[in-house]
């Protein structure tokens, strides 16, 4: 199944890459498993690390790019 879905992962790899400016295209998430034990998932990043004025996250709404809002539809 990896096999049949890489050029999708590597397409969408790319457009991130470019239509996100270079910033970084995954990111590590921290999930709840089995039995509650943690482990670490790797994500395709749609959201810039945008802040406010005191250093405070802003909401996903004013975060997420257009390329994210294509991906996520």
């Amino acid at each position: 199944m990896l096999l049949l879905t890489s050029p999708l992962f590597l397409l969408c790899f790319f457009i991130l890459k470019v239509g996100n400016k270079n910033e970084r295209v995954f990111f590590l998430q921290k999930r709840p498993g089995k039995d509650a034990r943690m482990f670490k998932i790797i994500k395709f990043k749609t959201m810039i690390d945008r802040y406010d004025s005191q250093g405070i996250l802003l909401a996903d709404e004013k975060r997420l790019t257009r390329i994210g809002k294509f991906l996520r539809g």
